[in-house]
């Protein structure tokens, strides 16, 4: 959009300024209490402003009413809505009255003619306001009250007067300043004193002492004679001027109850001084246009009168001239004879006169210069001597038919053989001269040589036939087509591939191929190309002769009102995307039921796995024997081992799924490290090695990452490293590099090391180095891929170096980003402070997982009731109080959310704000999130890890 003057600007400031202070002024001029307005000057600013300037502003005239309405209003104490109903209603207003002139008066308006003035009445004083009535009215009964009717019929006289009054005073000053005319001093003089007058007796007669009155009959009457002067004096602008100044008085000293309008009827005072005006306005602008009319016409008449004393004095010069002129051309009649002999000689064109017989009479140089001969030796020929042979026939019969007066002249294109034989190409013109009995005396051809005009012709067609070859060969889809929407041309690789004939299709309009739902695609491109506008890689559907329907791919060029356009037939690559788009989606489908699937595997594995490790940690508790201790730490370890082989299948899934997510989070490093060698302290002392961490002093105290993912790529790379080491030690070290701002966490071990040949698969998943059966380390193959991906994740690179018989070195490098001073930064498990004594209801319908829940409880202190299924455990809620309440989630009758939604609902009796703990087996990734949000309280992920479930637990209380 282009930029708008800043003059244009400033109008539109001064005329929301100006509907500002109008608003103003109505306001002041309007009835107390009720507010009555007896008219409505704004949108006569408005109208002004539109009648003045091109639709094409019109807009930003049309946007200040907005905040101009409102800030009036706002003064006037009405709500904003109501003042956006009285914007709408105005702009309604002013854009019928301004749209109405323009089409039956043009732009810019002028009050110059009666006919222009009943125009305005007609459509700004009358059809506009009760355009907009409906809105204004609507408006003001909504915001304001009354009855509708009272509000429309006051809408309409309000809006009708303030643009009788108001706008021909604005147009017709606005007028006199932009033609820069001036008042004579008498006029001005003669105009201010009428004013003044007109002002003191409007005063006496709406405003006076009570002389005023004669007989009790009020003195309206006394300004009509001063107006009826300045009508007949001062032209529109005047009259309008004086009438907006009596109708501004009047209406003044009525609202402050003087006057003859001041009856106690509010309504009546307003409905008499609107019939007052415009009794008066009314007669007095008819008036005086009639008057301007009248001088206007004077004026025409007197410039006609002065027009016809010229146009005689011009005739009689002209007469004379004329006579002068025929003297003279009798005069140069004589010499004309040898002007035509040094035009014939001199002319740049060949001529040549030419004998009813043939015989050529007289030939000009330049015509001698084209045949080679000189004028004696042309003088010996005829014209069939030089004329080539296959051109004679037709050449004297075209001479012949000029004779007998079939035409007056012809051209034509022939050769002549020159005096050296050689043949040039001429474009001749004869035409007989005739003697004054109109009889033909001879022959005079004026005649060019084009033969190298007709070389390049010839070879312009020759190039427009390699081309139509081209045209005609090409394997893609060419189109010659107008802006009207007919083919012009085609290749025949149309009808290959549309099955029609060129005759078909050449001369039709090309939507009647189109596909219906591409067709408003097509027009739009096809408007683009008709504004000039190359479209390129457009693509729609042609209907072939067998009813089917290929896709067609565009490139098109404008020119002028032709199109040329290069398409291809691109259904295949269609097809082809619309199969793969139908693998994708089996594809994402079928990722999808893989999800699914170790989603439902993760939760029917960690559902007896929960009990066979809550059976270990029972029996561990008791009292056993020693060999019986190992037998059973034997077990949890193996149990543990398949919960890990689990947790790597399905974080690799997520890995390959692109499903895996990466939290950002400050974490104290140090802190970090000491944990994950801190849980394999255990496995070190069972194997006699040496497992040493360190930490750099360059890396800082609190980092930002993902440390649960950190821990999870450590505690694989130590996992691994001992169990891969069978005496010596395994080192993990953390460094920091600040100048490249990377984090390097290496993992080296004095194991058996890594041959070559097979470090390359290292990181592929279901990699393992020993494939067996007799290997010595277990495991899924997957702990290193799942490394791979986790470091990917994470925007870092892992690598190993190894040496076979001398161990290897695992090196992990991602971004490192410092945490902010104030971030407490702190280790992974909070401290837990027991806690006991809780009543609680364990809700789960899994034997084994009854039993080890209900023991752990006990031995920590804690009552417990157990129920069964939802049924039992409402029953259980409703007889008793409890704490808390420990649920599993997927049961017969009921669910544990089902189950929460009852207890909130007050099924549960007393206990109906009791918090409640989900313990699932549900362990995928954003369960524990959605069954918060769910409304459940806590989530604690089968096996049920002790530790973790007594902080949840605290967690929980603590928040209760």
């Amino acid at each position: 959009m282009q930029t708008l003057p800043r003059k244009t600007l400033f109008l539109a400031l001064l005329v929301g300024i100006g509907y500002f202070l109008g608003g103003l002024f109505g306001t002041a001029l309007s009835f107390q209490p009720d507010h009555i307005a007896t008219f409505w000057p704004p949108n006569a600013v408005v109208l002004t402003a539109l009648l003045l300037t091109p639709p094409r502003t019109w807009w930003l005239y049309l946007a200040v009413v907005f905040p101009a309405e409102l800030a009036a209003d706002a003064l006037a104490g009405i709500g904003p809505a109501t003042a956006l109903g009285f914007a709408v209603a105005n702009i309604i207003e002013v854009l019928t009255a301004a749209f109405l002139l323009r089409r039956f008066a043009g732009l810019p308006f002028r009050f110059e003619s009666q006919r222009n003035i009943a125009l305005f009445l007609l459509c700004a004083v009358g059809l506009a306001p009760l355009v907009a009535s409906p809105v204004g009215a609507a408006t003001a009964t909504l915001g304001l009250g009354g009855a509708f009717l009272t509000n429309w019929v006051r809408f309409i006289m309000g809006d009708a007067l303030a643009q009788l009054i108001v706008t021909p005073a604005l147009l017709t000053w606005i007028g006199l300043v932009r033609s820069e005319r001036t008042l004579a001093p008498a006029r001005a003089a003669e105009f201010a004193l009428a004013m003044a007058l007109l002002a003191s007796v409007s005063w006496f007669a709406f405003d006076g002492p009570s002389g005023a009155r004669l007989g009790g009959v009020d003195f309206l009457f006394l300004p009509l004679p001063i107006l009826l002067w300045i009508a007949l004096r001062m032209d529109v602008w005047g009259t309008s001027t004086a009438t907006a100044l009596v109708s501004i008085m009047a209406i003044y000293f009525a609202t402050i109850s003087s006057g003859p309008f001041n009856t106690p009827d509010a309504a009546q005072n307003v409905f008499g001084l609107q019939v007052y005006v415009f009794c008066v306005f009314l007669p007095l602008l008819f008036l005086s246009a009639l008057v301007e009319e009248e001088r206007r016409a004077r004026a025409m008449l007197q410039v006609a009168r002065n027009g016809l004393e010229e146009t005689v004095a011009r005739r009689t010069n002209e007469l004379a001239q004329a006579n002068a002129a025929l003297q003279k051309e009798i005069k140069e009649h004589r010499e004309s004879e040898e002007l035509f002999r040094m035009t014939f000689e001199q002319s740049p064109f060949a001529a040549v006169m030419v004998s009813l017989d043939y015989h050529i009479l007289r030939a000009n140089r330049e015509f001698c210069r084209i045949t080679g001969y000189s004028e004696q030796e042309l003088g010996k020929l005829t014209i069939k001597d030089i004329t080539h042979p296959e051109d004679l026939p037709s050449s004297i019969a075209n001479a012949d038919a000029l004779r007998r007066g079939d035409f007056d002249r012809y051209q034509i294109d022939k050769r002549y053989i020159r005096k050296d034989g050689t043949t040039i190409w001429v474009r001749i013109t004869p035409q007989i001269v005739r003697d004054v009995g109109d009889r033909p005396l001879y022959s005079l051809g004026m005649a060019e040589d084009i033969t190298e005009r007709k070389a390049t012709a010839e070879a312009l067609q020759a190039k427009t036939q390699e081309l139509d070859r081209y045209f005609t060969l090409s394997l893609d889809l060419l189109c010659i087509a107008d802006t009207d929407g007919y083919f012009r041309r085609l290749n025949p690789e149309w009808e290959n591939t549309l099955g029609y004939s060129l005759a078909e299709l050449e001369g039709k309009r090309f939507l009647d191929f189109v596909h219906p739902d591409d067709i408003a695609a097509t027009v739009e491109a096809a408007t683009s190309l008709a504004a000039q506008t190359q479209v390129s890689k457009f693509v729609n559907r042609y209907r072939t002769k067998s009813g089917d329907y290929r896709w067609i791919e565009w490139k098109s060029y404008p020119a002028g009102n032709l199109v040329y356009a290069a398409a291809r037939d691109i259904t295949e690559r269609k097809d082809l995307e619309d199969a793969l788009r139908k693998a994708m989606s089996q594809a994402e489908a079928a990722n999808q039921a893989k999800g699914e699937f170790l989603a439902n595997m993760s939760h029917e594995i960690r559902t007896p796995m929960s009990g066979i490790m809550g059976l270990m940690d029972m029996l561990l508790d008791g009292e056993a024997t020693p060999a019986q201790r190992r037998h059973l730490e034997l077990i949890r370890g193996s149990a543990r081992t398949l919960m890990s082989i689990v947790n790597d299948i399905l974080d690799f899934s997520k890995v390959e799924a692109g499903q895996l997510t990466i939290d950002r989070e400050a974490f104290a490093p140090r802190t970090l490290i000491e944990e994950v060698c801190g849980r394999f302290e255990y496995m070190a002392e069972q194997k006699e090695l040496r497992l040493t961490c360190a930490v750099d002093e360059a890396v800082p105290a609190n980092l930002v990452s993902d440390p649960r993912r950190l821990s999870q790529i450590m505690t694989n790379l130590v996992g691994n490293a001992l169990k891969f080491t069978q005496q010596g030690e395994v080192s993990v070290r953390l460094r920091a590099d600040t100048t490249d701002k990377l984090l390097t966490l290496s993992v080296s071990d004095s194991g058996s090391g890594i041959p070559k040949d097979k470090l390359t698969r290292l990181f592929q998943r279901f990699s393992q180095l020993d494939s067996s059966p007799a290997k010595k380390a277990a495991g899924t193959g997957l702990g290193l891929a799942i490394c791979k991906g986790l470091v990917q994740a994470l925007g870092g690179d892992i690598r190993v170096e190894s040496e076979l018989g001398a161990g290897s070195v695992f090196t992990v490098r991602i971004p490192m980003e410092i945490a902010p001073q104030t971030t407490v930064a702190g280790s992974l498990s909070q401290p837990f402070a027991p806690q006991s004594g809780l009543h609680v209801l364990l809700i789960e319908d899994d034997l084994i997982n009854q039993v080890y829940m209900d023991h752990f409880l006990r031995r920590e202190g804690h009552a417990s009731a157990l129920a069964v299924d939802g049924s039992s455990a409402l029953a259980a809620l409703a007889r008793e109080r409890f704490d808390v309440v420990l649920t599993d989630i997927e049961m017969p009758d009921m669910d544990g959310v089902e189950i929460l939604r009852r207890i909130r609902k007050g099924e549960g009796g007393q206990n109906s704000s009791v918090p409640v703990i989900a313990l699932t087996a549900h362990a995928m990734k954003g369960d524990r999130e959605r069954f918060l949000a769910m409304g459940l309280d806590g989530y604690v992920s089968k096996p049920v890890e002790l530790e973790e479930f007594k902080a949840e637990l605290r967690r929980v209380m603590a928040l209760a």
